[in-house]
């Protein structure tokens, strides 16, 4: 659940160095994404391309015999509302916690099932919950909370994994995979996931299941809740672009969105050449960089066919553009209104994914 307090000036970016076999994570600051309050009208302009900060911290996975390892970001959590942990695990289940602030890296107990193709996570009454987003048949331990405590031998606290009840529907009869299209927090204890198969809510008090609706959220991927307003904010399932809803949880049947805005980057493409070869966004995500103040981050990608003596081969380019935005009521007084600030460009070389925390 979003806070209104400021919490942190920075985006962290994690990408998968695939040629060296590392992950290193870099913090782009975030204060340069907004207008001074003093400068007059915002006015969008086009993205300013920047070069990637030197990477904090580069991890690097466990090796297997084919090679490097794969590890996944689990995302961004903390203890008493500060959200500067980064947890990320492999695909032998080591476990590890980065804190950003103060740059220290703490082994943590492996999971009892490894977490892998970017998980479901989410931060919420103390503890870090983490859900396998494809649902496998019978799987027992793809539901999991990271939490801090009880104390080890020496009597020092400690994070450790423990399993949850995993969603009811995966022990039906002929069921088979089904992919979480859209998650968040509804309340102050229960986890919403929305799959083809209908949506179901999570309570973390009683550990319980209950379903929702056979129906799926009008989102795809995070969506987070917007307190000050009522309002959840995510991506539209139909066409990704940034929207909300007042209407989640609210009632047993299918919320509608509020508002569907245009995308605040019209102008992107057109300044660079073939502009129609940027039109696959891999990935969006909203970052809350606390009060009413937001990054929307988009990683384009583009493949071409290269001709060479050797044949075609492939070409590809990712970039990410960062834009801030400030999310106000909206003069009539009856819904929100973004306003978008800065953009700024950061493009990746031989980068196979990219993790935005």
């Amino acid at each position: 659940m979003l806070k209104m307090e400021k919490l942190r000036p920075y985006v962290c970016v994690a990408v998968n160095n695939f040629t060296r076999g590392t992950y290193p994570v870099h913090r782009i600051d975030a204060s340069g994404l907004f207008y001074q309050k003093d400068q007059g009208k915002v006015t969008t302009t086009p993205p300013v391309e920047h070069p990637l900060p030197r990477p904090c911290i580069s991890f690097s996975p466990s090796p297997c015999r084919s090679g490097c390892g794969v590890l996944d970001f689990l995302g961004l959590f903390g203890l008493c509302q500060k959200r500067n942990l980064l947890a990320a695990v492999d695909y032998q289940g080591v476990s590890r916690v980065y804190d950003v602030d103060d740059c220290i890296v703490n082994i943590t107990p492996a999971p009892q099932e490894p977490k892998c193709c970017e998980p479901v996570s989410i931060d919420l009454g103390g503890a870090f919950y983490v859900l396998d987003r494809q649902l496998i048949p019978g799987r027992q331990k793809c539901f999991e909370a990271l939490t801090f405590g009880p104390p080890n031998l020496f009597g020092t606290p400690r994070w450790h994994w423990r399993s949850i009840q995993p969603p009811p529907f995966i022990f039906d009869p002929g069921y088979e995979t089904t992919r979480i299209g859209a998650y968040t927090v509804v309340g102050d204890s229960s986890i919403m996931i929305s799959t083809p198969l209908g949506t179901y809510t999570f309570d973390t008090m009683s550990s319980s299941w209950d379903k929702a609706g056979d129906w799926e959220l009008p989102f795809h991927g995070r969506v987070e809740f917007f307190p000050k307003y009522g309002a959840w904010l995510g991506f539209s399932a139909q066409d990704n672009r940034l929207c909300y809803s007042s209407k989640v949880g609210a009632t047993r049947h299918q919320p509608v969105l509020d508002m569907v805005w245009d995308d605040p980057n019209p102008q992107l493409l057109s300044d660079y050449p073939n502009p129609q070869r940027y039109t696959h966004i891999v990935k969006s995500q909203l970052v809350h960089l606390g009060s009413l103040e937001f990054c929307l981050v988009r990683l384009y990608e583009d493949v071409e066919n290269e001709l060479t003596e050797h044949g075609t081969i492939p070409q590809m380019e990712r970039f990410i553009v960062l834009t801030g935005l400030v999310l106000k009521p909206s003069e009539s007084g009856s819904g929100i209104e973004m306003i978008p600030h800065k953009s700024q460009l950061y493009r990746f070389e031989g980068v196979s994914n990219c993790w935005i925390l």
